[in-house]
């Protein structure tokens, strides 16, 4: 490592299950490439030493091919700072000019080295600010492997009991009310703002959301809090404005589940559009997805 101070690095360990860096040991990486909560590393100027464990796993490599490992490792530089995890606001679409819902999230990272408080969530264009959700899941990844509660976060935190604690090389998703400013808007941006526990002056994150926009008839994004604790989403395909049952003035309609498992997420047109060849079925469509494409919300989740 080059230089005269401390480095930041993410690091991305695709395909590998356990891995040393300068000997301190790392079990539960990557192993299947889903980059979601990569370690945040600190290094020193001078020469550094990573060793992997290397495993072949049919179900992670595949079972027709030569039996060979492919893994990577990929090591980007960070902030050392609160910054995004993932482009974006996960939020629900716009349908006929209001939110399908009103839970919403942002994937952060803590990639310096003090736990940080996010403080609140506000809209841009909106004066009060967007008090923070309470989470009962657990915290995704620390790099020291803390893993800690909300309530262990809430008492180490300051009096607002809106705020949530951000490890240290942490990486987790945020949840968030939110609404539209005005019915004409077509993005919204909103401001994180936090702090180190250990003092320091409070600083802000911005990140920016493109809505879609579309009919309560068309299949639509709608955002949940999963049982997890995280804000998960779904596609919903209600029935066509012309299906016949509505002719019929049923009263209520069955709910049909696609639980799908192709990897792919449930907003992606080969999903959300699959039955839009029948366009005459008289019933609700979910499709789910969760935190991976590979499964997510599938039958195990709802048998």
């Amino acid at each position: 490592m080059q230089g005269n101070s401390t480095q930041h690095l993410i690091l991305y360990t695709d395909a590998i299950l356990e891995f040393w860096v300068d000997d301190t040991h790392y079990f539960g990486g990557d192993f299947y490439t889903y980059r979601k909560a990569p370690p945040v590393l600190h290094l020193s100027p001078g020469t550094h030493r990573i060793d992997i464990r290397l495993v072949r796993d049919v179900r992670a490599f595949g079972g027709i091919l030569a039996p060979t490992i492919d893994v990577l490792l990929h090591a980007e530089q960070a902030l050392g700072t609160v910054e995004l995890a993932k482009p974006g606001i996960l939020i629900s679409d716009v349908v006929d000019g209001q939110l399908a819902s009103p839970w919403a999230s942002v994937f952060l990272r803590n990639s310096g080295e003090d736990d940080v408080e996010i403080m609140d969530i506000r809209n841009s264009n909106v004066g009060p600010p967007i008090l923070l959700q309470e989470l009962d899941s657990q915290m995704v990844l620390a790099q020291d492997s803390r893993v800690l509660t909300d309530k262990q976060a809430s008492a180490s935190s300051s009096n607002n009991a809106s705020s949530t604690i951000l490890a240290a090389g942490q990486t987790r998703p945020i949840a968030f009310n939110a609404s539209l400013p005005s019915h004409n808007v077509s993005s919204l941006q909103y401001v994180v703002t936090y702090r180190r526990l250990n003092g320091g002056r409070t600083q802000t994150l911005e990140v920016t959301q493109d809505l879609l926009k579309t009919s309560i008839y068309q299949p639509h994004k709608i955002t949940f809090q999963h049982p997890g604790g995280m804000v998960s989403y779904a596609m919903l395909r209600p029935p066509a404005k012309n299906a016949s049952c509505k002719a019929n003035h049923n009263s209520s309609l069955p709910v049909l589940l696609n639980l799908h498992g192709a990897g792919l997420e449930a907003d992606n047109g080969i999903v959300a559009h699959a039955l839009d060849p029948v366009s005459d079925l008289c019933a609700f469509v979910l499709f789910p997805t969760g935190v991976t494409p590979w499964s997510g919300d599938d039958w195990r989740e709802f048998s």
